[in-house]
């Protein structure tokens, strides 16, 4: 009985591809727009994780700590505008 499994696996999982569209789904999931359907924001993070932790746990580290600062940029540009529009001179 053959392996049907590790057969597709060996025969359609391009690597480096999977792992280029996994590093840059996150970004695009954190970023602002993104943000107003929390639903979809959570599964789309779950599976992205799952992808990447089946791939190679270094890497998903990887992309969770660039991920998480990523987030706490945007997070702090985002109160350093409301500060400055808030304090501008008119």
């Amino acid at each position: 009985m053959t392996d049907y499994a590790g057969f597709t696996q060996w025969r359609l999982v391009t690597y480096r591809v999977w792992q280029c569209f996994f590093f840059f789904v996150e970004p695009a999931v954190r970023s602002r727009p993104a943000r107003r359907a929390p639903e979809a924001l959570a599964l789309l993070t779950v599976l992205n994780y799952a992808g990447l932790c089946y791939f190679e746990l270094v890497f998903a580290v990887f992309v969770a700590l660039f991920c998480g600062t990523f987030t706490a940029g945007d997070a702090l540009l985002e109160q350093m505008t409301a500060f400055f529009n808030k304090h501008r001179p008119r």
